[in-house]
Order: C-alpha cells, then structure tokens, then sequence
C-alpha cells in the first residue's frame, strides 16, 4: 500500500487537522491517515486505485495547500 507524507501549510489549528483527517477518512480508498499538527504533516496510507493527484486535488478543493514529501 502507497504511503504519502504531505506537508500542509496551511494547517495551523486543531480545527484544521480535524477537517483535513474527516476528509481524507471519507475518501474511497484511504487505509489510514495521521496528522502532525506542530509539523503540519500527514501520513496517508491508501489503496493502487486513489491517486496522489486525487488526494491533492481534494485538499486543494478543502482550501488547504499541500506538497509532497514522500
């Protein structure tokens, strides 16, 4: 399974982390997500079929900017 670490700029508060992990749990093919709101990072595990693009563009469409470290 595909592991991705994003770092989200704009996650500043726990407000954030709370959407941003609701809205990675409800995507179609994501295992597991985990946030780090000190380093604004998150870990997704996810299936083949949900792309990084998918998962960008859905942040993206959320207002919360991401780039990818892994």
């Amino acid at each position: 399974m595909p592991l991705q670490i994003l770092r989200i700029q704009t996650m500043h508060h726990q407000r954030d982390r709370r959407i941003i992990l609701d809205l990675l749990k409800d995507m179609p093919g994501v295992t597991h997500a985990s946030a780090n709101l000190a380093e604004r990072l998150i870990q997704i595990e996810h299936t083949e079929a949900l792309s990084l693009a998918a998962i960008l563009h859905a942040l993206r469409a959320a207002g919360y900017e991401a780039s990818v470290l892994v």
